[in-house]
């Protein structure tokens, strides 16, 4: 690359770059129009260092990029196994490193420029995308991960911003929450004899006393232990310091078929084991006959 055709590229006749606080960049630095830029006119070229596995090319390649692919801090060219870094660019002969106001231009999810690759210049291109006035900021459109793969939020306080941290909340909201947080509850709950439950699940010798699942059977050694006993007349129910249960009045249920016994008491006709037993017995004929 000669001089002259480095002078062309490093051009940028009609945006500046400059320092402002609150800039939507960490550091406040910004590129602005110093001219009107009409629609589709050239802002300025891409210039950046070409990277490979081997690290930097040297020196004239230190220009250019093959190809664009969507994120705009690592263009790849497959072909050549190289991407380049806008702004940092190895000087030629020298090796000194020149920033170039394009690696300063800062992101917008609606912005005013856009990054293209000139076929005939084999050269990548900002161009504006809509009229641009004087002091306004330069924005490009970085990509759709580039913030993802940060772990960063945008700023530039677009209304139709798609990666602010407000959008994030609100797009997720109803995906997350914060669980496992520690806290105190006082209970009031009816006393259980654990010897008569422990002879009921002895008697049923691992098998559901509704739906005659045999969990061991189905599940290995991970259905040992997992049934549970339900009182025929509920815990809840009985008030002061309770009453008699005898062993006949419990069962030994899987927890589905428990749950399900459970929630039958909202509906008080027919809510009973018994009703549930026929109810999993007509379904399984049902089966039978499809």
């Amino acid at each position: 690359m000669t001089r002259e055709t480095a002078k062309k590229y490093f051009a940028h006749e009609k945006c500046k770059l400059i320092d402002k606080s609150g800039g939507n960049n960490v550091n406040g630095k910004t590129v602005v129009a110093i001219a009107p830029i009409k629609k589709r006119e050239l802002v300025c070229y891409v210039c950046g260092t070409i990277y490979s596995e081997n690290g930097p090319y040297r020196p004239d390649d230190g220009y250019i990029c093959d190809s664009l692919v969507d994120d705009v801090f690592s263009f790849y060219d497959e072909n050549n196994d190289r991407s380049i870094d806008p702004g940092k660019v190895h000087k030629p002969k020298t090796n000194r490193v020149t920033k170039h106001i394009s690696g300063f231009i800062n992101h917008s999810c609606e912005p005013n420029c856009e990054i293209i690759f000139d076929e005939d210049e084999k050269m990548l291109k900002i161009v504006a995308i809509e009229p641009i006035g004087v002091d306004e900021e330069i924005t490009i459109y970085y990509s759709d991960t580039w913030f993802e793969r940060r772990g960063i939020y945008c700023q530039c306080g677009k209304a139709k911003c798609k990666f602010s941290k407000e959008r994030e909340l609100t797009k997720k909201e109803k995906d997350y929450a914060k669980e496992g947080e520690r806290i105190e509850r006082i209970e009031n709950n009816p006393k259980r004899n654990r010897a008569l439950r422990d002879k009921v699940i002895k008697n049923s010798k691992g098998r559901c006393q509704v739906c005659g699942r045999q969990l061991t059977e189905m599940y290995g050694e991970f259905g040992a232990g997992v049934l549970e006993v339900h009182h025929e007349t509920p815990l809840g129910a009985r008030k002061g310091k309770g009453s008699i249960t005898h062993l006949e009045d419990l069962i030994a249920v899987c927890p589905n078929c428990h749950a399900v016994l459970h929630n039958m008491e909202k509906y008080p006709t027919d809510a009973t084991t018994k009703s549930l037993k026929r109810t999993i017995k007509q379904r399984r004929e049902e089966n039978e006959e499809e």
